[in-house]
């Protein structure tokens, strides 16, 4: 795609605008797949964890933060539950 994209070769600037759009669209899509919808992911999690926390203070309940949200493997510590309440799986 890139020769294409930079017009090379016969009939270049017919083809060059087609080059330039594919290439484009695979830069965009391996930006937003690879570094954007990670980044958004692990920043829902961790509001979503300050806010489970915050909510269960106003209960009574203790619920500690996970280290990082993007490590918390087990849905117990999302779950909205203290650790010690739940019955083992």
């Amino acid at each position: 795609m890139l020769p294409i994209a930079l017009g090379l070769g016969s009939d270049g600037a017919f083809r060059r605008p087609l080059g330039i759009a594919v290439l484009g669209g695979l830069l965009t899509s391996t930006v937003l797949s690879l570094v954007v919808v990670p980044a958004v992911y692990t920043s829902m999690a961790r509001l979503l964890d300050k806010l489970r926390a915050r909510r269960a203070r106003r209960r009574g309940t203790v619920q500690p933060l996970a280290p990082d949200a993007s490590l918390a493997s087990s849905d117990a510590s999302r779950s909205g539950v203290p650790m010690s309440n739940q019955s083992p799986s």
